[in-house]
């Protein structure tokens, strides 16, 4: 990669971390926290190359302590939409009580 794509690439994913930022503060939706640990992500395998050089190492850091940091919040978000899902599902019956409902024969012994 040359070093303008690089650069090209680190400033679009910069705005593109601050209007993820920007949707954070405002509570706008529920995947924005998501959108920045991904754009976080791919702004630490972009400046993978260039690790050793002292204000590459300490975006590293800060890079890094976004995504630890970051980590059980969207942990919590992905829980709570997974139980919002399955509280509006139908319930559903275990796998194999439908199986026992279907092939349910009446017997003429004692049960």
């Amino acid at each position: 990669m040359m070093i303008d794509e690089l650069i090209e690439h680190v400033v679009a994913l910069e705005a593109e971390l601050q209007a993820c930022s920007a949707r954070l503060q405002e509570h706008s939706d529920g995947e924005a926290l998501h959108d920045l640990r991904i754009g976080v992500r791919r702004l630490r395998s972009i400046l993978r190359p260039l690790r050793g050089l002292p204000e590459i190492n300490a975006l590293e850091l800060v890079a890094a302590e976004v995504g630890h940091r970051s980590t059980p919040l969207r942990d919590t978000e992905v829980l709570i939409q997974e139980l919002a899902n399955k509280a509006s599902r139908p319930a559903s019956r275990p796998p194999n009580e439908s199986w026992r409902v279907r092939n349910w024969k009446p017997t003429n012994g004692p049960i």
